[in-house]
């Protein structure tokens, strides 16, 4: 039965609550769990579990009351005799129904009490008490299915005072609960009655029970629910579960960039924690929690002076008298913000703690961490193997890493060599380092597929790592992730994931998922909006963009500063309106390109040289020359003052406004598709005066083969075009 192959376990489960009820509870657990487990639900595995718990208590208790062994067939019926009546009842029926008032001067009638009289505490064992007997009522209703009734009688039972115990079969109601409320598909009616019941399932968590499945449900959701998130650690924490949720709920709860929680709610954890620790005291926990909160403390202050809140980013610092001391790098980038802001009264409070952290009596001169990672300059795409072994030394916790130009030219050379393994092996050091190395290697990742053309991988990447939070369309790639599990599953009845992505290895899966930065947010932009073919849902696309950034530029004036979110550290950047650029001016005509162009400014978004190029392109194809070369001539304009000055390299640049060797490949692209044979060629001079002549670049070349052929058919043009003129002619 048990190696059978069929996805019908109704016969199996039965087996496991009779051998349960049959007190084979260790053949249960090694034989039958381990296959229901693969094969069931979480809810199906839930409730059988508790049928067999039910059932192995059942036995016990018979077993406790039978004097010698089981009955049997062996063993004849003989006729019972009366019960005899309780000496207590006996002596209830004596009594008269209201004893007498005793006078002060009465003795007791065996002897003084003592010392040696201790009051007595119901047992568990004391099934006849109202809280068991609750607790043995919800139980039966979550066998039954009925999670709403069991929630009104839970709160009847408050109303009565009267507290179930704490028990495994609330925490799986709370699971489920959780499971429910963060569903996509939610009715957000419901969501109030979901919260409560959720919060008061988790109160009655016992605390000995394994809660990783809840905070791994809890901290991977798309889009964490802060308030959910944040009430969870609180009563985990006071359950003894600090070490699972502290650090994480404060990745959470703290980088989130529209989180206004402050140091209050930090603090209160903390003091929550060291109270469980005083009332359970253990070998090595008061030390263990002590470590915990100053990583919890320095994922809050770096959150906190990335957001200017640097006075809140102060107190957290450890107290001078204390031993804690923080990662010498959260100094640093403590240190290089307040430099950046208006706050220079707290840089020496900081020296002090970092000379402290150091142990040193002299000033130690401050190390600035860059924003951006570094690129280094060892990368030989020709060595793969000592390329891989330096990009892993790189991630290193508190250093700015490799920069993610370095590790996409890796991802190139190595991914052309047909194998995978040592990407997924370079994932795992960044993801085990920490979340800044996490973010750089998915930026990478995401490039490499948003440039050969692969946008449902960029999207793949979004919802398997990173929250959905500011800045990010979560209704579309909701939509996105749904309909592609629905295609998937219409294909295939008995379907399993396939990824689109590159890392096919075992991949470390992180505590939490972490927040987007704004190159994440814009390259996701561009593929969603280069995914759809529809011009409507474009335009929905393109409407959503700006609501976005104005409902994320729009600051609260009523608040406190302290309290005012920063979500713009993850709102788009302006490079997420280029493909609008090309799709809206080809259907709506040529004046839709400055449109944009002012939307964005209006957003504070500055364009660059790839919002250039798309309009000057599309002015190209469309015949109208002297518009292209205006374009083209002003920002040439700007690179000859900057050579004359000196104040540049010549190189590419994302964030360029000088014409890059990409913008007169798009020129000559778009004369050559308009047919104009000289301005095409006037482009290839300009670009061979301006920048140099690049055979090794691939689009060029192309266009270069593209632009002889048109040579070639140069006379036939001419002569056509004669031959239409005259025709307009005598017509």
């Amino acid at each position: 039965m048990l190696d059978h192959d069929s996805s019908d376990h109704v016969l199996l489960r039965r087996l496991g609550v009779l051998c349960a009820s049959k007190g084979y509870e260790d053949f249960v657990s090694t034989h039958i769990s381990p296959v229901l487990t693969v094969s069931l639900t979480s809810s199906e595995l839930a409730n059988w579990q508790l049928q067999v718990g039910d059932a192995a208590s059942a036995f016990k208790t018979l077993r406790s009351d039978m004097a010698l062994e089981e009955e049997g067939a062996d063993y004849q019926l003989v006729p019972t005799t009366p019960a005899r009546t309780p000496v207590l009842r006996m002596v209830e029926e004596q009594l008269p129904s209201i004893l007498p008032e005793p006078f002060p001067d009465d003795t007791l009638i065996f002897e003084d009490q003592g010392g040696e009289y201790a009051s007595v505490q119901i047992s568990a064992d004391d099934t006849g008490h109202p809280q068991f007997r609750a607790t043995r009522m919800l139980k039966k209703m979550f066998m039954q299915k009925e999670q709403d009734e069991a929630y009104q009688f839970l709160l009847e039972l408050r109303e009565l005072e009267i507290t179930p115990c704490p028990s495994r079969a609330f925490f799986h109601a709370a699971s489920r609960t959780l499971e429910a409320l963060l569903s996509p598909d939610v009715d957000p009616n419901t969501i109030p009655c979901l919260r409560q019941q959720y919060a008061a399932w988790l109160q009655l968590v016992p605390n000995n029970v394994n809660v990783s499945s809840l905070t791994r449900l809890l901290f991977h959701s798309p889009e964490p629910d802060l308030a959910i998130v944040a009430e969870t650690a609180t009563t985990l924490t006071t359950r003894g579960h600090a070490r699972r949720v502290i650090v994480p709920a404060t990745r959470i709860l703290y980088r989130d960039p529209s989180s206004t929680f402050g140091v209050q709610f930090l603090k209160d954890l903390e003091a929550t924690s060291l109270r469980y620790c005083d009332e359970n005291p253990a070998l090595g926990l008061r030390e263990l929690c002590s470590d915990m909160h100053l990583r919890a403390r320095s994922i809050a202050i770096r959150a906190f002076a990335r957001v200017g809140r640097i006075a809140e980013a102060i107190e957290l610092l450890p107290e001078p008298e204390t031993d804690g001391k923080l990662p010498i790098f959260v100094y640093d980038i403590l240190l290089q913000e307040i430099g950046r802001s208006e706050t220079h009264e707290y840089l020496e409070v900081v020296r002090a703690h970092r000379l402290k952290a150091l142990s040193v009596a002299q000033q130690v001169p401050v190390t600035h961490l860059s924003g951006t990672p570094s690129l280094p300059d060892e990368l030989s795409s020709s060595n793969l193997a000592s390329s891989l072994r330096f990009l892993k030394r790189s991630f290193k916790r508190g250093s700015p890493g490799p920069h993610p130009q370095a590790l996409l030219s890796f991802m190139e050379a190595y991914l052309a060599t047909g194998r995978t393994y040592a990407l997924t092996l370079l994932f795992n050091k960044a993801a085990s380092t920490s979340h800044f190395h996490t973010a750089t290697f998915l930026y990478a990742e995401m490039m490499f597929y948003f440039r050969h053309y692969e946008y449902d991988a960029v999207l793949e990447t979004v919802v398997d790592h990173f929250y959905l939070g500011n800045g990010i369309p979560r209704p579309l790639v909701l939509a996105w992730e749904r309909d592609r599990k629905e295609r998937l599953a219409g294909a295939s009845p008995d379907w399993t994931p396939v990824s689109s992505r590159f890392l096919t290895g075992k991949r470390l899966d992180p505590i939490t998922k972490i927040w987007p930065t704004s190159a994440h947010t814009s390259l996701l932009w561009q593929a969603v909006t280069l995914l759809n073919k529809d011009y409507a849902s474009v335009l929905l696309l393109y409407k959503a963009l700006l609501r976005s950034l104005r409902e994320g530029l729009s600051v609260d004036e009523t608040k406190p500063k302290s309290l005012r979110s920063n979500p713009n550290l993850a709102l788009p950047e302006s490079s997420a309106f280029v493909p609008f650029i090309r799709k809206m001016m080809n259907k709506e005509g040529l004046e839709k390109g400055p449109e944009i162009l002012n939307d964005m400014v209006s957003l504070g978004r500055t364009p660059t040289v790839a919002h250039f190029t798309e309009i000057a392109h599309q002015y190209a194809r469309a015949g109208e020359t002297s518009r292209a070369f205006m374009i083209l001539g002003r920002l040439e304009e700007s690179l000859r003052r900057a050579k004359e000055e000196g104040t540049i390299e010549i190189k590419r640049s994302p964030g360029s406004i000088f014409p890059d060797i990409a913008m007169y490949v798009s020129l000559m692209r778009g004369f050559i598709a308009a047919e104009d044979l000289e301005a095409a060629e006037e482009v290839a001079r300009r670009l061979r005066e301006n920048l140099g002549w690049d055979d090794a670049y691939p689009p060029l070349q192309a266009a270069v083969q593209d632009l002889e052929e048109l040579k070639l058919r140069g006379p036939q043009l001419k002569a056509d075009s004669e031959e239409e003129a005259r025709q307009l002619y005598a017509a």
